[in-house]
């Protein structure tokens, strides 16, 4: 699902959401003693972007914020323990540093990186 983000009549942003899973195997080795299915619910960050005019206004942080308090909540109602995403390798660091993302070991051949928040260490 794609959520809009507005700023008054003016869309900025938008953030789209699915869920997924992650194979426990994916998991480090310290993830994956703490659960005992083969595959863990997961929200998936799908696509997130705002207007360049935005840039370096927090709307990035606002829409990750809101995404984690939804899948938070979808937690609740429906299991999700994490929210994952794909990143560009150079994107990595910026997701880790500013957006509270985790990388998950890269595997042979991977393109992206795959990255995830828990929702069950969220403070």
């Amino acid at each position: 699902m794609t959520y809009l983000f507005r700023a008054k009549t003016e869309v900025v942003g938008y953030v789209t959401l699915a869920m997924a899973s992650v194979r426990k195997e994916r998991l480090s080795k310290d993830l994956r003693k703490a659960h005992r299915f083969k595959d863990i619910p997961c929200l998936r960050l799908a696509q997130i972007a705002r207007k360049s005019t935005y840039t370096k206004r927090g709307l990035g942080r606002i829409m990750v914020a809101w995404a984690f308090d939804k899948a938070s909540r979808l937690s609740q109602e429906v299991g999700c323990r994490y929210v994952i995403l794909d990143s560009e390798p150079d994107k990595k660091e910026h997701y880790e540093k500013y957006l509270w993302f985790k990388a998950l070991p890269l595997r042979r051949g991977d393109k992206t990186v795959l990255m995830y928040f828990d929702l069950g260490r969220r403070a």
